[in-house]
């Protein structure tokens, strides 16, 4: 005859598991009810997110507000105008320039990548950021802010090529310069990007001259926070990479995300310039200028956005946060933000600004 019932020790373990779901259902609860919540990205782990762009371990605490949903047996945390990211960068002023040793970039026609963060306040005349090359017709490869409305701009001495966004805001904007060869020798909208905070800029040209880019690369050495005799920059800079290829559009948003370098095929240099002057690329340039280096941390406001995490009730041990990096996955629209196990499985986090 079967015993109902159970034993003692089947007894304890009934009670153990039941204590551990209540456990688990308590803690998931008290992520939600809480604004305490601190999400973590795969950014977090490279050591140093001081130059990561929202989302990237940000911390819910000051949110001005955290709403809880539950969809699908998902757990859903949404928190809206989160405090803004701190980034820190090399202050520059109009004395003083940053000169990479024995680097001269890309030369000739071939493909390149610049990309950078910049904070800037003073407009009052052209500031030179980056450059390379010699101060000779299609030579020259000068990325530079136009007084002229505040816009990126790239100059070869040929021709200069100007974005639409005014980022001399006092905030930090991340910048990417993008020339690829293989559709033209010519510096044309049609042969060079330029990106803005991950977002392409509408490029025109300020001149008819057909500049066959012709970059020298025997005369002079990169240089970062001025070009030369030309006006030198005002400002702070942080997290310059050059590539010697051209990345690709889908390549633009992980760069701008990542702390270092998301994509190290084809890097020539990286130098983040948070508190030293250590090239983290294979090349490991020195570099010289700078007697007294001063380091600015200034707010970033751009990073204010509405984020939405999700968790599982499955794993209540820590925050999912869930990652995603294509454009496709960036919406306004709240019907893509459903709790779902496979987004919660993917691991991704996305915002409600469109990019």
């Amino acid at each position: 005859m079967t015993r109902p019932g159970f034993t003692l020790v089947e007894l304890m373990i009934y009670l153990t598991i039941l204590g551990l779901i209540s456990i688990g259902v308590f803690t998931a609860y008290n992520f939600f009810v809480t604004s305490s919540i601190e999400a973590r990205s795969v950014a977090e782990l490279q050591q140093d997110s001081s130059l990561s762009i929202d989302p990237v371990r940000k911390s819910f605490a000051n949110a001005d507000s955290v709403t809880t949903l539950t969809s699908g047996g998902q757990e859903c945390a949404i928190t809206t105008n989160m405090d803004s990211t701190e980034r820190t960068g090399l202050s520059f002023s109009t004395s003083q320039k940053l000169t990479v040793n024995n680097y001269k970039g890309p030369g000739g026609n071939t493909p390149r990548t610049v990309s950078f963060w910049m904070v800037q306040t003073d407009q009052a005349s052209a500031r030179s950021i980056i450059g390379m090359g010699a101060e000779a017709t299609d030579e020259k490869f000068l990325i530079y802010t136009d007084s002229n409305g505040g816009v990126i701009a790239l100059d070869s001495l040929g021709k200069q090529l100007r974005g639409t966004t005014d980022i001399v805001d006092g905030n930090w904007h991340h910048v990417m310069v993008i020339y690829d060869s293989t559709l033209s020798d010519n510096m044309t909208p049609q042969t060079v990007s330029m990106y803005i905070d991950g977002k392409p800029e509408t490029l025109t040209a300020t001149n008819n001259n057909t500049a066959n880019l012709d970059t020298d690369n025997t005369s002079n050495n990169v240089t970062i926070g001025g070009y030369l005799t030309e006006n030198s920059f005002t400002g702070q800079v942080a997290s310059v990479k050059i590539w010697h290829r051209a990345l690709s559009a889908a390549e633009v948003w992980p760069e701008v995300l990542s702390v270092n370098a998301f994509n190290r095929q084809g890097l020539e240099l990286e130098l983040k310039l948070t508190d030293a002057f250590t090239d983290t690329s294979s090349n490991a340039h020195t570099v010289s200028g700078f007697a007294n280096p001063m380091y600015t941390t200034l707010v970033n406001s751009y990073a204010r956005k509405t984020a939405y995490a999700f968790a599982t009730s499955a794993n209540n041990s820590a925050l999912h946060t869930l990652w995603k990096l294509d454009n496709n996955h960036r919406s306004t629209d709240q019907s893509l933000n459903r709790c779902t196990a496979a987004k919660a499985a993917n691991r991704w986090t996305k915002t409600s600004e469109s990019h």
